[in-house]
């Protein structure tokens, strides 16, 4: 198998990292830029709230990446496909509900 690399642009991150940064947010402490597929439940709750800015939100690009020279089995390959075949209706999918904040 060939390392293809798959674009996937979306408004997200999938950074677990800025916890310390949201807690911050929640404790009254300031503000933050923060992947939003991690504050969901923050924002449906209504905790926490998206400030309107001019050239946010940031887009990033994901990629689907592997070990430079890995063989992978079936079940790897069927997920390589599966993400080449499905990505922009899962990223429509799996975000739809940013489209009520």
């Amino acid at each position: 198998m060939d390392n293809t690399v798959v674009d996937w642009k979306t408004d997200c991150d999938v950074h677990r990292e800025g916890n310390g940064q949201r807690q911050a947010v929640k404790a009254g402490l300031g503000l933050s830029i923060m992947p939003l597929i991690g504050l969901k439940h923050e924002l449906e709750a209504g905790e926490l709230k998206m400030l309107k800015i001019d050239g946010l939100p940031v887009h990033t690009e994901w990629q689907l990446i592997s070990l430079k020279g890995k063989r992978h089995g079936p079940v790897a390959e069927a997920f390589r496909v599966f993400i080449t075949e499905h990505k922009t209706t899962l990223a429509m999918n799996q975000f739809v509900w940013l489209k009520d904040f």
